[in-house]
């Protein structure tokens, strides 16, 4: 018995003894095959937006990532994940000032970022309508008046005058402030508004004018309803006629009324150049005086300036005019208001304008529209001073203008294109043609 004893523990001591020396020796292989590795790190990220618009304490942040952890008794990674910096201090709509922002007028705040409402908070001069915009205000009127040169007060608008009216032909308008009002039909007239208002034939009564080489002509805003003016041919004032061949409306013979034509075949005369021509302007206290280059055949008006006319001394009967007018857009001064033509010029407040407007437009009531019109002025009445808003006024205005066509399809002229105006002009035979012709733009 203990013979099998003694066998079996020495048995269990060899297969001990065998198994802890297999181990030490895997242990200590493995030992060999450990290699050291250090800590990486990643790349940065972008800088983050400023935690602050603007102002101080803001900063930008940009962080990393372990890629790579240390081993085997590697380096670690030293350093921070995270690292900021300080914005730079910004004003949205201001300047640095002591190292505050120093707010534009319209705008507030700590980075002059606020917008100031100055309709609501009443710190605008608009008379009637108040629209707040990003750091300022605009100014509107209502129906029926029209902001002034100092874009705040509110002007009544004459439609009566400016034409912006619908009542019926020679009835009369009565101007209200902020509208008007339709009224009865105009001395020598009959009818209402409805109806419309037809010309009482004050000339069909004989012997109104018995004058020589006179005729009668209804005149529906004289009182008496008529004027003697001179038959064709003739010329004067309508009690004294004298011989007119030319046609040009001055009498050939001596008149106590009127002057004598000191030209009267003058028809014969050729202008090829500007060298001989003067410029004529209405004066105006909003716009600054006209410049004008002369070369030769080429006239260039270098500012936008209040109405000019470029004239010669010579007297026409009749007129064949060609010439080419563009507006250049490189030009500082450039505008979107009126070009064109003058001719059958007797004075300042007599002549035939041809005016091409650009757009739709409104000044001192009266309405100018797109497009190219023909009108008389015969400004009798006016001083010179107001002629210009006469020319303004594409519709007629009583008694001063009389527009004798308009283009309704309001065609506005282009920069930068040359225009090719051709204009016959026949006062003896009452005759005009005016062609306009759109060539090639410029580069």
């Amino acid at each position: 018995m203990n013979g099998m004893l003694c066998l079996k523990f020495t048995l269990f001591l060899v297969v001990f003894c065998l198994l802890a020396d297999n181990a030490d020796s895997v242990w200590r292989r493995r030992r060999r095959r450990c290699r050291r590795v250090d800590c990486q790190w990643g790349q940065w990220s972008e800088w983050s937006e400023c935690t602050k618009p603007c102002g101080f304490n803001g900063v930008n942040i940009r962080s990393r990532s372990v890629v790579r952890q240390s081993s085997c008794g590697g380096r670690a990674c030293e350093g921070s994940n995270v690292e900021n910096k300080q914005c730079k201090l910004r004003c949205q709509h201001g300047s640095l000032f002591n190292n505050k922002c120093k707010c534009k007028k319209g705008w507030s705040g700590e980075c002059c970022d606020i917008d100031i409402n100055e309709c609501l908070n009443n710190q605008h001069n608009c008379s009637q309508i108040c629209i707040n915009t990003y750091g300022s205000f605009e100014c509107k009127c209502k129906r029926g008046y029209f902001l002034s040169l100092a874009n705040s007060t509110c002007l009544d608008i004459d439609e009566c005058t400016s034409g912006l009216h619908n009542c019926t032909a020679n009835s009369k308008c009565n101007n209200t402030e902020g509208s008007y009002q339709c009224g009865e039909c105009k001395k020598g007239y009959t009818g209402n508004q409805e109806i419309g208002c037809k010309n009482i034939r004050v000339c069909s009564n004989d012997g109104l004018c018995p004058y020589d080489h006179s005729e009668c002509k209804d005149v529906s805003t004289l009182q008496n309803g008529y004027r003697c003016v001179c038959k064709k041919g003739y010329a004067g004032n309508g009690t004294e006629c004298g011989i007119d061949n030319d046609g040009d409306g001055i009498s050939e013979e001596e008149l106590t009324c009127c002057q004598k034509d000191t030209c009267p075949n003058f028809d014969n005369n050729r202008i090829e150049n500007f060298t001989n021509f003067v410029p004529y302007f209405y004066k105006s206290n909003f716009l600054d005086a006209p410049i004008w280059k002369v070369d030769n055949n080429t006239v260039t008006q270098l500012r936008n300036s209040f109405p000019t006319v470029f004239l010669n001394d010579y007297v026409f009967n009749g007129v064949d005019l060609q010439l080419i007018i563009s507006v250049n857009s490189s030009n500082e001064y450039k505008d979107n208001d009126y070009i064109g033509l003058v001719f059958g010029f007797i004075n300042s407040t007599n002549y035939i304008a041809a005016l091409w407007k650009r757009e739709d437009q409104i000044y001192n009531g009266f309405a100018a529209y797109a497009g190219l019109h023909i009108k008389a002025i015969k400004a009798s009445t006016w001083p010179v001073q107001v002629i210009p808003n006469l020319l303004w006024s594409t519709n007629s205005v009583e008694d001063q203008t009389e527009t004798i066509w308009k283009d309704t399809r309001k065609v506005p002229w282009e920069y930068d294109v040359d225009y090719y105006f051709r204009l016959e002009y026949r006062p003896k035979y009452k005759k005009m043609s005016l062609t306009v012709e759109r060539l090639k733009a410029r580069p």
